[in-house]
């Protein structure tokens, strides 16, 4: 191959190089987001079938835990439990906030059941739920974790086969 060639070569590799560079440091925050989301997903669903709110200490601030312990003494008072499993979870836009923050909406599919609480006997017909959510993530130390979740739009199927 002549040098002419090879510089074609070299320059179309280091346009490639710079291109994945672009695209890895564009995509950052929704990566970012889908970690952080799932784990609190994860340990959310834990959360509410244990009724424990001290379980969310290492993926939520202490003002989001507060609001999940608000829900699980309503579930508590009810002498319930909650059965929840994260079906999907699809990162539909994830933002740098000025504040450092980043603002996330997802689109998550739940499957829920809910339990007695002394028997953990199945109450009702189980349920599905395909929720539109905004997370606001802030940075712990160093990890990413939620601040705060709001449900923007939600859509339940009862009676659907877990």
């Amino acid at each position: 191959m002549s040098r002419r060639g090879w510089i074609i070569v070299v320059a179309v590799l280091v346009l490639c190089l710079v291109a994945a560079g672009i695209w890895w440091y564009l995509d950052q925050p929704r990566r970012i987001a889908a970690r952080a989301v799932r784990a609190y997903d994860v340990t959310l669903s834990r959360a509410v079938r244990e009724l424990d709110p001290e379980l969310l200490g290492d993926v939520a601030t202490e003002e989001e835990k507060q609001r999940v312990a608000s829900y699980i003494t309503l579930l508590w008072g009810r002498a319930m439990a909650l059965d929840a499993t994260l079906e999907s979870l699809e990162v539909t836009s994830a933002e740098r906030n000025e504040d450092g923050s980043i603002t996330v909406e997802v689109t998550e599919v739940w499957s829920y059941q809910d339990l007695e609480l002394d028997s953990g006997k199945a109450l009702g017909e189980p349920r599905r739920e395909t929720m539109r959510l905004r997370y606001s993530l802030v940075r712990d130390d160093e990890n990413w974790i939620v601040g705060r979740s709001e449900l923007v739009e939600t859509d339940t199927q009862a009676g659907v086969s877990r």
